[in-house]
């Protein structure tokens, strides 16, 4: 048989659903890979813009926060345009480059609202808007990450803001005061760093279970896909099997009745065929356990 039943089968359909799989993570990486391509685009852009910003901000800022700017953007700069120069010529990105990526941002972010908060003021570093930063860097991770990664940047995330939160309201002694006046003094609310907390918290399940989802829509829909092809390719097995159980009685009952013609006329040449009959249906047969 051209597809055969049994074990066989079942082993057939078992390497095709592997395949499948296989198949599926293929293309997740593909798509991952070119994500992470145009990502990088953006952080360039951005980082581009803050440049920009900060220069037209820095006659008006202390000495010390324009050095702060300055370490922070030039590295980032360097970073983003040289992996685009030295690794983005090849058809695969390295596979430590979507783990790093965020992690340098994290640490970026953090450390430019520390220094802030270190150089100038506490709360300047817990107020700065920079903390939006990290919101961003979680949107990405469904489109750049698996779901496992999502989470790790995730909990970085939160410990690398609760880490600053530690620094200043325990270490530094910041003013701790309501909402309402925190707004307009040099203190912060408990409140509102809480909220913080909680938001960033929601925003890394959010966006680690937006990654989980959509890797699982993508296994289901290629299992789906294969498990409808393996379908496809039984019912022609059975289409073709069915044939063949209606051709050979007619072939099996056409040789005999020629070689029972030459039985009595010529011996010698009904031996030679049942002799070719014999041998085409051990081929036969092997041909079908080999397929």
């Amino acid at each position: 048989d051209l597809f055969p039943a049994g074990a066989v089968c079942e082993a057939t359909y078992v390497r095709a659903m592997h395949m499948a799989v296989d198949r599926q993570v293929s293309v997740l990486d593909e798509e991952r890979d070119r994500a992470e391509r145009k990502l990088n685009t953006v952080r360039g852009v951005v980082l581009l813009v803050l440049a920009i910003a900060a220069a037209a901000y820095a006659p008006v800022l202390p000495r010390s926060l324009n050095l702060v700017n300055a370490a922070i953007l030039a590295p980032m700069l360097v970073w983003t345009v040289g992996q685009a120069w030295l690794l983005y010529r090849r058809p695969v990105l390295p596979s430590w480059l979507p783990v790093l990526n965020p992690i340098v941002d994290v640490v970026a972010v953090t450390a430019t609202m520390g220094a802030y908060g270190i150089i100038a003021t506490p709360t300047l570093g817990l107020k700065s808007p920079m903390v939006l930063a990290y919101f961003a860097i979680l949107a990405a991770r469904p489109i750049l990450s698996s779901a496992r990664r999502a989470a790790i940047v995730a909990v970085f995330i939160l410990v690398a803001y609760a880490s600053l939160d530690f620094l200043f309201l325990v270490i530094y002694g910041v003013a701790i005061g309501d909402p309402v006046s925190a707004s307009g003094t040099a203190s912060v609310a408990l409140l509102d760093e809480g909220a913080k907390l909680t938001l960033l918290a929601a925003a890394g399940g959010i966006a680690t279970y937006a990654t989980w989802w959509h890797e699982g829509l993508a296994r289901r829909y290629a299992a789906q896909a294969q498990e409808q092809a393996v379908l496809q390719m039984r019912l022609a097995s059975s289409r073709l099997d069915s044939l063949r159980q209606q051709l050979r009685p007619h072939f099996l009952f056409n040789a005999l009745n020629a070689i029972t013609a030459l039985v009595d006329a010529d011996p010698p040449a009904a031996q030679r065929r049942i002799s070719g009959l014999g041998e085409l249906m051990r081929v036969s047969l092997d041909a079908g356990v080999a397929e």
